[in-house]
């Protein structure tokens, strides 16, 4: 009889452990190349205490936990931010308003070389960003926005792409962490990325994402930026 019980008990916490690790993904019948990236990334990222949602995150309600999710469709109040120009996103991003992962999966063959002057030391990740921009496979290319409240989160995520083998570039503006990645380049970025993620948190749905939503279309009938040097030899090289 006890050993029924404790068979019926191990039962039972695998039948939990199974549902719960199911409910990290959701919309699971969504279909498509973003959906198929995240179901890649999904084991990755639940092991770093972020869902995955490989749909349309504004079919669920927020919960406590943040979820990496398609931009296609993703608002906080009313204008979709995939439907935002890169101009916008660009002049966002100078005014520290978010920040972005920018990853890729690097060619084994270097195929293009971008003529950078690695003179400077606070050139080389720039160079070396470039570089491997240029020659990676095109799908491979992501960029992830989220807003300047979830730095932790997105720290999260860079961890589970770096494990899924992606090189990852965290761009702020903030701090100056990436000095080099000036507005013009997350522009041209945002541009040619063939795959376009947020974080879908509390934050992102609420007061700060409605506040970024509502300033990135003031930007709509501003001139974009001047393309910088580093934007000019992606622009070139694509």
């Amino acid at each position: 009889m006890v050993k029924r019980w404790a068979a019926l008990f191990v039962c039972a916490c695998l039948l939990v452990i199974a549902v719960s690790s199911k409910a990290t993904i959701f919309d699971q019948d969504a279909s498509g190349a973003d959906a198929d990236i995240l179901r890649q990334l999904a084991p990755s990222l639940l092991q770093n205490g972020v869902d995955t949602v490989l749909g349309s995150a504004l079919k669920f309600g927020i919960s406590g936990r943040p979820r990496l999710a398609p931009l296609k469709g993703y608002h906080a109040e009313k204008r979709n931010w995939d439907e935002i120009l890169p101009s916008s996103w660009a002049l966002g991003f100078q005014q520290g308003m978010f920040g972005a992962l920018v990853a890729f999966k690097s060619s084994k063959l270097m195929d293009k070389k971008a003529d950078c002057d690695l003179a400077g030391n606070i050139d080389v990740d720039a160079c070396a960003f470039v570089n491997g921009w240029l020659n990676a496979d095109p799908n491979s290319r992501i960029f992830i926005a989220f807003t300047k409240m979830d730095l932790a989160v997105a720290a999260k995520v860079k961890k589970a792409l770096e494990q899924n083998g992606y090189t990852v570039f965290m761009f702020l503006k903030a701090g100056q962490s990436t000095p080099w990645a000036d507005e013009s380049l997350v522009g041209e970025v945002f541009t040619q990325a063939a795959h376009r993620f947020v974080l879908d948190t509390a934050n992102s749905r609420g007061s700060v994402g409605v506040a970024l939503e509502s300033k990135l279309c003031e930007f709509l009938l501003t001139p974009p930026p001047p393309l910088s040097r580093w934007a000019k030899l992606i622009k070139g090289g694509a």
